[in-house]
């Protein structure tokens, strides 16, 4: 018969349960020093251990043959309570039998002596949710329990317990669990299920679980199910949970802040027509806009408003939960918080050589709107044939710039990139530079050398995004940094890995040598016969596909 892997995978001892240092601390002092309490109370959120740390304590405590405390797990007892088969350990649903009659039930047979075991354990979960009366029958048997008796509260509402009963109880705390604990006990389990699965995937899990381990390895196993093969990856998490992409959201953000109103019904068609959930689709827009919070607050002064915005959605989030019309409601929600906010203007400086430089741009783009219409239709296979030859291009250059980076990698000039590496924040709402202000900051400076550099991301779509939209990198750091930067891109997997070769390298005397790039050979004459110099450079910050003049 088939086994949930939630159950086939709970601790069954102490050492195995998870993120709970403290609570694990304080049992096995107690069973060590053999100091056991005649009641506890377990509290914490749904799913972080309460019910398995209070089987293990049970079987702990009627151990034949304990080490240090701890349950042997191979004597009569801890087999018998393995199987559930014993009957001196009683589990009650306090949400179900919350009344006087059911805990009257408990004060008659705790007099009654143990059919098997030492300990005749009660354990009662979701406590908080008996009566008065059945909190005041409970307190006269917590009072003066017979002494092979052991009760085990557990609740995820402590507030609702009553201080008398909490008085009379060892009262531990189970915290939310880290997302690296609960990403680590998920790559765990799939190993041991044989399941290839990206350690993306495994996070994003760990994220939207909420400190729940028990609801991550539901989620995992919901995704295995829906999967044909034992290979998940991130589009099957999306597709499984209905998430979006990652660069949806920064799309969306993007327009969002630069009040792109067209950008924004745009994408909000798209969820609705592939069946995504708008509020799901909030709460991660708030959680997107959180980060952002996070990694700029203390950089730039322009964050402070992302409060409210963040205020503002989730109050959006709210709306849609009591609507029919869930597409139109929430539409009128984001043009409104556009309006309201006024989103993107005046938040952040701009030098006035780059605001220049874009006045140059437009005015050259208006001059030649007759000539691109005529050529638009003509050029635009030859335009992807040119792309995907910069693209592998690009996956050539990647490779050599890191190669190169480390042949010079200098501390000081590390240094003095992370320092100018600053002015960026100040670009990141606007307008024209905001999109690639933001991706450049997202990424992590690894190493630097003269005029090449590596970032990494955490994810291998942010990568190929950057290698997709390398021309335009490199050119608003020349504008707003002033240097001309060559850029290696990496996961931060593969730093990782890149990194410790280095090392090896260096400690073995390897030295790196100087590369030439490759080469763009691009036929010139059709592609400067469409545009000219100046519009080729508006197509390296806006992109061939949003250059269409009307």
């Amino acid at each position: 018969m088939y086994q949930s892997l939630y159950r086939k995978y709970r601790p069954k001892t102490i050492d195995d349960v998870v993120g709970q240092k403290i609570a694990v601390r304080i049992i096995k002092n107690s069973l060590n020093n053999k100091k056991i309490n005649h009641a506890y109370l377990f509290s914490g959120p749904r799913g972080t251990g309460k019910t398995t740390m209070a089987k293990i304590l049970a079987k702990s405590v009627n151990c034949l043959n304990p080490i240090n405390g701890v349950a042997c797990e191979h004597c009569r007892n801890c087999i018998e309570i393995n199987s559930n088969e014993s009957v001196d350990i009683i589990e009650i649903d306090a949400a179900s039998n919350n009344g006087v009659d059911e805990v009257r039930e408990i004060r008659n047979s705790v007099s009654l002596s143990c059919s098997s075991l030492k300990y005749k354990i009660y354990i009662i979960d979701e406590v908080h949710m008996l009566t008065i009366g059945a909190f005041n029958a409970l307190l006269k048997t917590l009072e003066e329990p017979p002494e092979h008796i052991i009760f085990i509260l557990a609740t995820t509402d402590i507030q609702k317990v009553p201080s008398t009963i909490l008085s009379r109880c060892q009262c531990i705390n189970f915290e939310s669990i880290s997302v690296v604990d609960i990403k680590n006990r998920l790559k765990f389990i799939a190993d041991e299920e044989k399941i290839n699965i990206d350690d993306d995937v495994l996070l994003k899990i760990s994220e939207i679980s909420n400190g729940g381990l028990r609801d991550a390895i539901g989620n995992l196993e919901k995704l295995i199910a829906a999967s044909s093969e034992k290979e998940i990856h991130m589009n099957d998490f999306n597709n499984t949970f209905g998430f979006v992409d990652s660069i949806v959201l920064e799309r969306f953000f993007t327009s969002l802040v630069n009040g792109n109103l067209n950008e924004i019904l745009a994408i909000s068609t798209e969820l609705y027509d592939t069946g995504k959930d708008y509020i799901l689709f909030t709460n991660e827009l708030i959680e997107y806009v959180r980060q952002k919070i996070r990694q700029y607050y203390n950089s730039s002064n322009g964050f402070c408003e992302y409060c409210n915005l963040i205020f503002e959605l989730n109050d959006l989030c709210n709306r849609l939960k009591n609507t029919d019309n869930i597409k139109a409601l929430f539409e009128a929600g984001i043009i409104c918080l556009v309006d309201k906010e006024n989103l993107g203007n005046d938040t952040v400086s701009k030098s006035n050589s780059i605001k220049t430089e874009v006045s140059k741009t437009s005015d050259v783009i208006d001059k030649k709107e007759e000539h691109l219409e005529e050529n638009q239709s003509s050029s635009e296979e030859e335009n992807q044939s040119l792309d995907d030859q910069r693209k592998k291009i690009n996956l050539k250059n990647n490779e050599i710039i890191m190669n190169n980076t480390f042949a010079l990698a200098n501390k000081n000039d590390l240094i003095q990139l992370k320092q100018e590496w600053e002015k960026l924040n100040d670009y990141l709402l606007d307008k024209n530079f905001g999109a690639i202000a933001c991706y450049l900051v997202d990424g992590h400076i690894r190493a630097c050398g003269k005029n090449n550099l590596i970032l990494s991301y955490e994810y291998d779509s942010m990568v190929d995004r950057g290698i997709e939209m390398y021309d335009s990198l490199v050119h608003v750091l020349k504008q707003i940094l002033g240097e001309n930067y060559s850029i290696s891109l990496l996961t931060d997997e593969k730093w990782e890995q890149e990194k410790i070769h280095y090392i090896n390298n260096i400690k073995n005397n390897i030295k790196y040598e100087i590369k030439e790039l490759e080469k763009q050979e691009i036929n010139e004459s059709n592609e400067i016969s469409s545009q000219d110099e100046e519009v080729q450079e508006a197509s390296l910050l806006f992109g061939n596909d949003i250059i269409e003049v009307k």
